[in-house]
């Protein structure tokens, strides 16, 4: 294999949490491969919405007017927080942002368009009653995902009380 040539491509999600930054050190201390390319993904969360589209960071996004200066805003500082992270620590990768009215959904669909060979995401951590209630993107990528799902969880400090 040439040195320039790509090895795995990594769908690792991203919303400016200390979960996904954990998921992404956990990924590089224990998985990384020099060849790896990794994709960072943000889908901005949004109230309403008719469209799944891709776009770059650079583009116009197609978003309600009052959500807009928000979730452009969000999208950045997430999209920059993780291209220095990435930059620190050597690695090949992209940003990219997705619109969309379910992340796990939009998650996977980048994952199949990039023909991506991982996913590593990280956990929130929620309690049973939060993760019936709320849903949970780990948990839907898990089970739904043609590739395999590397879940980080929470820091030991993080978890849910599981005592009654």
């Amino acid at each position: 294999m040439s040195s320039t040539q790509i090895g795995r491509r990594i769908v690792l999600p991203v919303d400016g949490s200390s979960n996904c930054h954990r998921a992404f050190n956990w990924f590089l201390k224990y998985d990384y491969r020099n060849s790896d390319f990794i994709i960072f993904t943000h889908v901005p969360q949004r109230h309403r919405t008719n469209s799944n589209t891709v776009m770059a960071l650079d583009n116009l996004i197609d978003i309600p007017v009052q959500d807009a200066p928000t979730n452009v805003d969000k999208a950045s500082a997430v999209a920059e927080k993780f291209r220095k992270l990435a930059e620190q620590a050597g690695v090949n990768y992209t940003v990219e942002i997705l619109a969309a009215s379910s992340v796990a959904e939009a998650i996977l669909r980048l994952t199949s368009d990039r023909e991506a060979n991982l996913i590593v995401v990280g956990s929130r951590g929620i309690s049973g009653v939060q993760r019936a209630s709320l849903g949970s993107v780990s948990r839907y990528l898990v089970t739904h995902s043609s590739v395999p799902v590397l879940v980080v969880p929470p820091a030991a400090s993080n978890h849910p009380s599981t005592s009654a």
